[in-house]
């Protein structure tokens, strides 16, 4: 999102470009995490991926960590784990079909 962007002059509806620049984060994990039903309010119109502005705002909001000092400035600041499930390290297992790794 550019300098002169502000939060109330986006669209409640938000396209991939407007939510990777707001949540600083490529247009690939945009697609990754709607496709993983990570990111809340999204809308498949045929080809198409919609998101909700107070949706996606809101998840960002609660997925930045929160320290003593007050709130974190944005998502940014945040570095994304990422967390393998025991099946997919565990090669043996029963269960152990590789899974896509979840992002929190």
């Amino acid at each position: 999102m550019n300098m002169t962007t502000t939060l109330e002059s986006l669209p409640e509806v938000l396209r991939v470009p407007d939510v990777a620049a707001l949540l600083d984060i490529s247009k690939d994990l945009v697609y990754q995490l709607a496709a993983a039903g990570e990111l809340p309010g999204t809308l498949r119109l045929g080809r198409c991926l919609r998101f909700s502005k107070a949706a996606v705002i809101e998840w960002a909001r609660l997925a930045t960590p929160q320290s003593e000092e007050g709130p974190a400035t944005g998502p940014s600041d945040a570095t994304p784990t990422v967390v393998q499930p025991a099946s997919y390290v565990e090669e043996g297992q029963p269960d152990a079909t590789p899974r896509r790794p979840r992002i929190h």
